[in-house]
């Protein structure tokens, strides 16, 4: 998959922060979005970590910030659920409906 292929080699010029990243990258081709607890529980580090690995991931373009609020930000791997919208994935109606939405609302918060 080219999309893989592409954020991998941004992850991989990261150095130190590199296996972090790459433990994020899987747990979001699960779970498309995430949010700093949620991903300090999944690096195994404190939320201050989570949180600069977020900025360092928001600056690589690979999530975006998608509830515009100042507490409880959650995060959206964008790419792949565009991947997923557009490709056609076989998918619940009502996952799709839930992916469009949330496709939709990332743009108008663009």
């Amino acid at each position: 998959m080219q999309l893989s292929k592409s954020v991998d080699e941004k992850i991989n010029q990261l150095g130190a922060r590199s296996r972090d990243a790459h433990k994020t990258l899987e747990f979001l081709y699960s779970q498309p979005i995430i949010d700093a607890q949620r991903l300090s529980k999944v690096i195994g580090k404190n939320p201050q970590s989570a949180y600069k690995l977020i900025r360092i991931l928001e600056d690589l373009e690979i999530i975006t910030e998608i509830t515009g609020a100042q507490r409880n930000r959650m995060y959206l791997f964008k790419d792949y659920l565009t991947r997923i919208i557009h490709q056609g994935y076989k998918l619940s109606f009502f996952l799709r409906v839930w992916f469009y939405i949330l496709y939709n609302r990332l743009i108008f918060l663009s």
